[in-house]
């Protein structure tokens, strides 16, 4: 748990796809397939803000080769 840190923002699906602007589908998907990082709080998903930052840091990569 040591790059989940208690102390930094965890996102729902919900306001991650707003913030992304994609549908909430997608992000229940790449969760899915293991390419968006995520832990269970109850019966939802929450996602770290560095797992939001390697995505994107990943999706940036992938874009420029």
């Amino acid at each position: 748990m040591s790059r989940d840190r208690i102390d930094q923002r965890h996102f729902s699906t919900q306001e991650l796809a707003r913030f992304l602007g994609v549908h909430p589908e997608t992000i229940r998907r790449e969760a899915a397939r293991g390419r968006l990082r995520s832990i269970r709080v109850g019966s939802e998903r929450r996602y770290p803000e560095s797992a939001v930052d390697e995505y994107l840091r990943r999706a940036q990569g992938q874009d420029a080769a």
